[in-house]
């Protein structure tokens, strides 16, 4: 029997010894019989009398396990009844004996969860949308992606939400929702360190929302990823590369840390590059930047500047 049989008996008294009765008569039935029993609960599914369906399924499986028809009678009957995580236990049977099942599953709940989110019901929505997804992953939800990328979001689900977020700009990106999703999509990217997606998501924020409340935030991680990969290229030898990373960083002058910080990175690249006056400017600014006078990027730049001016005198 699949999983979730067994509680599903136990739920109602007069089950027990229903179930007895439906071994005993199943242990002596054929196939006409069987087929009789599946036609029923057919009817009994169309009329809505969903628990009835059910035991009319369950009766078929307990002379044959694997009976895929009475496997779904049950799966649809149990989730007609919103008992859902009994339901998804036999479409994964169903599942693991046919792929295409998965499908049908996910585009089950998917019809349930959106008449759901249509009635207010924005939580079994959510619920019923991540057990269309775990079938089906690169299910299209449609107008809903966006909040069910929001939830995986709140959840810190990044994956699930940069998937989500993707699929939802992809079908509608000229909504006013993108404004509202484009820095999220970008955090989730960061999470997952995908630095390149990560910076284009945050490039076209800063672009086309220069009066964005979290602009500010969206800055600040824009350059942590910048310097990120500034240093990568530059582990790499790409000094060119990173020097250009950096001036990108040098764009936005309202994080004075992270300035002073690709300041630094920028100086060592031109060092590496034998342009000792382009190095020697940067920590200049650095210094002259600087309010407090202290701190570690400021010692670092004025130990730099000694070292350049030795060299220069020797």
């Amino acid at each position: 029997m699949p999983p979730g049989a067994a509680g599903i008996r136990r739920r109602s008294p007069w089950r027990p010894w229903a179930a007895a009765v439906l071994i005993a008569l199943a242990a002596g039935c054929g196939r006409s019989e069987l087929e009789e029993h599946l036609r029923k609960g057919h009817e009994l599914f169309a009329a809505g009398q969903y628990e009835e369906a059910q035991l009319e399924g369950l009766f078929v499986l307990q002379r044959e396990r694997e009976n895929e028809t009475a496997l779904d009678l049950v799966a649809r009957s149990l989730l007609a009844q919103n008992r859902d995580g009994e339901a998804e236990a036999y479409f994964r049977t169903l599942a693991a004996i046919s792929p295409a099942y998965a499908f049908q599953a996910a585009a089950l709940y998917d019809a349930r969860a959106r008449e759901d989110y249509e009635a207010g019901e924005t939580s079994r929505a959510a619920r019923r949308w991540t057990a269309a997804l775990e079938f089906d992953p690169s299910r299209d939800l449609g107008p809903y992606a966006l909040f069910m990328a929001e939830r995986k979001y709140q959840e810190r689900e990044w994956g699930p939400a940069a998937a989500l977020y993707e699929a939802g700009l992809a079908a509608y990106p000229d909504t006013a929702a993108v404004q509202a999703v484009l820095f999220p999509y970008g955090v989730s990217l960061h999470h997952l360190e995908r630095w390149p997606e990560a910076l284009r998501v945050l490039e076209r924020f800063l672009r086309s929302y220069p009066r964005h409340p979290r602009r500010h935030e969206a800055v600040w991680l824009y350059q942590e990823i910048l310097i990120h990969e500034a240093r990568a290229a530059s582990a790499r030898m790409d000094y060119e590369g990173a020097i250009e990373l950096l001036r990108k960083v040098l764009r936005y002058d309202i994080n004075p840390p992270k300035t002073a910080e690709a300041l630094l990175e920028l100086g060592t690249c031109y060092e590496n590059l034998q342009d000792y006056d382009a190095a020697a400017d940067c920590y200049r600014r650095i210094v002259e930047g600087t309010a407090a006078g202290t701190g570690r990027i400021y010692d670092a730049a004025i130990a730099r500047l000694e070292t350049l001016e030795k060299a220069r005198l020797e």
